[in-house]
């Protein structure tokens, strides 16, 4: 009867997955929705990410992760709206800490830190003239840096079978970096200062020792 008890025991935590001293590589996607000034350019996009971790002890779990956006669809009013060809792409990688207690179940939530260096490239297309408004023809211009990206959030991973698991995320990732200020009087483009996003991200995780 023992033996039976320890052979189950073993098949339960193979099915489960990993809880301790595992690594796991990962994809995910995210629905980016820009926050604070940047909302008044660009509409959501989808994050897309790639993942590397492992199991530092029972509470923390450090993660590095390459990620990319691509924000190409205007959300300008007024003057600009239509008028004002607008892309953003960034590219960058992440190193995170995810703490969370032990599994209840199959569950186990998670607060996660992290940050990384970050390329992006903004541009920003021409303006036709407009004499009966009074503005000028203004030209293409483009941006591009690499700098810092922070990001904080609260998820949920769950269980699924052998070594797989599902996680659900809420995050805030704020990029260092400024947009262009306001051109003209009547184009309403007001200056970006920190490039702001609110994530709603799932992800797969595949666990092996």
């Amino acid at each position: 009867m023992r033996k039976v008890i320890v052979v189950y025991g073993c098949l339960i935590s193979v099915l489960l997955g990993q809880e301790v001293g595992g690594k796991a590589v990962g994809i995910g996607a995210a629905w980016s929705r820009p926050t604070g000034s940047l909302a008044n350019w660009f509409k959501p996009t989808v994050d897309l990410s790639l993942t590397y971790g492992f199991q530092y002890d029972d509470r923390w779990f450090v993660e590095y992760s390459l990620e990319a956006a691509r924000f190409d669809r205007e959300n300008l009013h007024g003057y600009a709206a239509g008028k004002v060809e607008l892309l953003l792409e960034q590219i960058g990688g992440l190193v995170s800490g995810y703490y969370g207690p032990r599994w209840f179940g199959r569950l186990r939530p998670h607060l996660m830190i992290g940050g990384g260096p970050h390329y992006w490239k903004s541009m920003r297309g021409a303006i036709a003239p407009d004499s009966a408004l009074g503005v000028p023809a203004i030209p293409r211009r483009k941006l591009e840096e690499w700098n810092l990206a922070l990001r904080v959030g609260a998820g949920l991973e769950w269980r699924l079978f052998a070594g797989v698991t599902a996680v659900g995320e809420i995050n805030y990732r704020f990029l260092v970096g400024s947009l262009w200020p306001t051109m003209q009087e009547h184009i309403e483009l007001e200056a970006v200062n920190g490039l702001q996003t609110l994530n709603f991200a799932l992800h797969l995780h595949y666990y092996w020792q």
